[in-house]
């Protein structure tokens, strides 16, 4: 989990280098040098985007396993109730 954190850190510290370079470019050199900057940035922020999403995606299913796991005590719990009357 530590290292999904820190690769998410590295992609928006690239994504916002990207950003000021783009603006750079763009002051500096013209709108298609800037243009460039901004797809490298787009894409960066596609990339943390989507580790955001798989990091979501597998808390969901470790909340899902607790639910399921607490039902089946639960009902475990419930059936050596039953099968003590």
């Amino acid at each position: 989990m530590e290292e999904n954190t820190l690769r998410g850190k590295r992609t928006l510290f690239w994504m916002k280098v990207c950003l000021v370079l783009g603006i750079l470019t763009a002051i500096l050199c013209g709108a298609i040098c800037g243009f460039a900057s901004y797809i490298a940035y787009m894409k960066a922020f596609a990339i943390y985007i989507e580790g955001e999403h798989r990091l979501f995606e597998a808390y969901k299913d470790e909340e899902f396993r607790k639910k399921v796991d607490q039902v089946l005590r639960e009902r475990e719990i419930e059936k050596a109730a039953a099968a003590e009357l």
